[in-house]
């Protein structure tokens, strides 16, 4: 038979070891470069295979980040919505690449991209072809 133990009880207070740190009221968040996203969703799709793009591109942010954290703007791609869906579920336009091989593929991506934006590549916007003509 088991015999029951009295709750533990402590005689002396626990004492605090570290002294308590004050936190910040705000938030540290990195600066936002919009005008980089928006240069990047003008330029075609940079899926890795062969796919149907469809829609315009999306700023997919590849760069490498902390857990619940996003990337910074500046290592953002340019992916039509199927190339993003299949970048996240591994679907056709990446299929076969690993962990790894992604990430040598965006990080070559990034540095030629920045490299672009660095030197004053702007791409104009096609024409629409709409308006009547």
């Amino acid at each position: 038979m088991i015999r029951q133990r009295r709750p533990l009880s402590r005689k002396t207070p626990l004492r605090r070891t570290s002294k308590l740190r004050p936190r910040s009221k705000t938030k540290k968040r990195k600066p936002r470069d919009m005008a980089y996203m928006a240069w990047i969703k003008t330029l075609r799709c940079m899926g890795a295979m062969p796919h149907k793009c469809e829609g315009a591109s999306e700023a997919h942010h590849a760069g490498v980040r902390g857990l619940g954290q996003k990337a910074p703007d500046r290592t953002c791609i340019p992916l039509c919505p199927p190339a993003h869906r299949a970048w996240h579920d591994g679907g056709d336009a990446f299929k076969g690449m690993g962990r790894v091989s992604k990430r040598a593929f965006a990080d070559t991506i990034i540095k030629s991209l920045n490299a672009l934006y660095e030197s004053g590549y702007v791409q104009q916007p096609k024409p629409s072809s709409e308006g009547g003509r």
